[in-house]
């Protein structure tokens, strides 16, 4: 697996309790170190209080999601060049992830060009 040079806090991130600020409801997700990551916030009456947490659990979950998003396109690689079959649905499912891969790592695309 490449190596992510790509600088962002790492994980683990953890859902902290829903708080009541000056500005509304919130969710936050902090660091391992307790350290802010992002804040989730009901300003709106479209996004109630569970609708941000349910978003900042999802932001926090995103370091473990890159890491698995990884290791399923090396396992899918190493599968395919096993084989030698040329399957199409894991070839799909490929694609899929190195969209997810690419877009969480500005300008990484080396795993929309690795194809064989």
């Amino acid at each position: 697996m490449k190596n992510n040079t790509v600088k962002y806090t790492p994980g683990p991130w953890m859902l902290c309790q829903k708080t009541v600020s000056y500005i509304g409801e919130a969710c936050y997700v902090v660091d391992k170190n307790g350290q802010g990551i992002a804040d989730t916030i009901n300003l709106t009456p479209k996004i109630d209080v569970d609708m941000a947490c349910a978003n900042a659990r999802l932001i926090a979950a995103a370091p473990d999601l890159l890491e698995a998003c990884k290791i399923a396109v090396d396992c899918i690689d190493k599968s395919l060049f096993i084989s030698g079959i040329k399957n199409p649905f894991l070839r799909e499912a490929r694609m899929v992830l190195a969209v997810v891969i690419s877009k969480a790592e500005k300008n990484q695309n080396y795993y929309l060009l690795k194809t064989e």
